[in-house]
């Protein structure tokens, strides 16, 4: 076996480990892990009541057709379930283990920290709201009154991978400031707060407000940009300018994060 392979293997072999824990863990109450996931999907679905409803009123939203502009939502929700089922709930939970001094003993463990801390936590129940969410975009799909391509969905799939790719960097850039200072919870929030604005179209935004959200905090290159590659509106400059992106901010975050680190100082200290 190859080294690569073999450290593929074995980093798929821890992950398998603390998904199977976060599992037993969560379903340890039955009641809140099914009041939890019900909270979850009322809330989706009073947006998704909230949309429709804009649509009994106008034809187009800043020239998108109802289908169109549940198309947006729809890749939202798969992207934002997908982070938090995957990476969010870690990197939220690394200001607890800072302050606990739990991240003390994460750092000595034979792997990377940057995997232990994002992938230590599997959020069970969005996996079972993947199913609702999936079934949104086929239904989404559906209503659209224009013909997909393989090459728009080639592209719809490949800059979903993208966009996940860029969420993990900026919430990689909040967990590194972690280490300088706990007090990152309103930064978490905030991030938040400005990715729920992707369930829309950033067309309906001024100038300046679609070049905030396309190059400074980039919820559309995340969200709008997937949707618009499956729609056929995407340039080929706007794609490359997806790929740079994420490439960058991961670079980015990285150094970030193994700077934090020569700069922390453990709760031992």
């Amino acid at each position: 076996m190859r080294r690569w392979e073999y450290r593929v293997f074995k980093y798929l072999r821890v992950y398998k480990i603390l998904a199977i824990h976060n599992f037993s863990t969560l379903v340890f109450s039955r009641l809140d892990f099914w009041t939890l996931i019900l909270g979850k999907l009322i809330r989706m679905g009073f947006m998704l009541i909230w949309i429709l409803s804009i649509f009994n009123f106008i034809p187009k939203l800043s020239g998108y057709s109802k289908g169109q502009t549940l198309l947006f939502f729809a890749t939202f929700n798969l992207i934002d379930i997908l982070a938090q089922v995957f990476f969010f709930r870690g990197f939220w939970f690394i200001q607890r283990w800072v302050k606990e001094g739990e991240f003390d003993r994460i750092l000595t463990y034979p792997i990377n920290p940057i995997f232990t801390t994002a992938f230590r936590i599997t959020d069970w129940m969005d996996v079972l709201t993947l199913i609702p969410a999936f079934g949104l975009l086929i239904y989404t799909i559906g209503l659209l009154n224009t013909n997909l391509t393989l090459g728009g969905l080639f592209f719809y799939i490949l800059l979903i991978i993208n966009g996940l790719f860029i969420a993990f960097a900026l919430n990689l850039f909040i967990a590194a400031a972690t280490l300088y200072t706990t007090e990152t919870a309103n930064i978490f929030w905030l991030y938040r707060d400005l990715m729920y604005t992707g369930r829309f179209p950033t067309d309906i935004f001024n100038n300046f407000l679609r070049l905030f959200f396309t190059f400074v905090m980039p919820v559309a290159v995340i969200i709008a940009f997937p949707t618009k590659a499956l729609l056929g509106l995407l340039t080929w400059r706007g794609l490359l300018y997806a790929v740079s992106l994420s490439f960058f901010l991961n670079i980015l975050s990285y150094k970030f994060w193994k700077s934090s680190l020569k700069r922390y100082a453990s709760v031992s200290s």
